[in-house]
């Protein structure tokens, strides 16, 4: 995740491209698009030593069963497209798991 500080390409909340913009210091920029904005970047900025919780690493332990090891499987062409459906899936999991209001631990 620290690879997003510093870097002009990238926004620190959703990893699209950033239009630009930054919050921070120099040294420790969180560059943002207009969707996600300062606020979220600045939360963003701060978060990046913070571990994963119960719900993040289940639904990352869901996609990793899902997929099954193998992602020697999946060709060079195919592997964008496999990202973005990975990014999904882990929101949606994610998303899932937060409506249930169960307690994640």
């Amino acid at each position: 995740m620290t690879k997003r500080v510093n870097n002009p390409e990238a926004c620190i909340c959703c990893g699209r491209r950033a239009d630009g913009i930054a919050v921070g210091r120099p040294g420790k920029l969180g560059w943002y698009c207009h969707e996600c904005g300062p606020e979220l970047a600045r939360i963003a900025l701060h978060m990046l030593t913070r571990d994963w919780d119960a719900i993040e690493k289940r639904a990352a332990e869901g996609i990793a069963a899902q997929i099954g090891g193998d992602l020697e499987t999946v060709p060079a062409t195919e592997l964008p497209a496999f990202v973005l459906w990975v990014v999904a899936q882990f929101s949606e999991s994610m998303r899932k798991q937060i409506e249930t209001g169960e307690a994640p631990f």
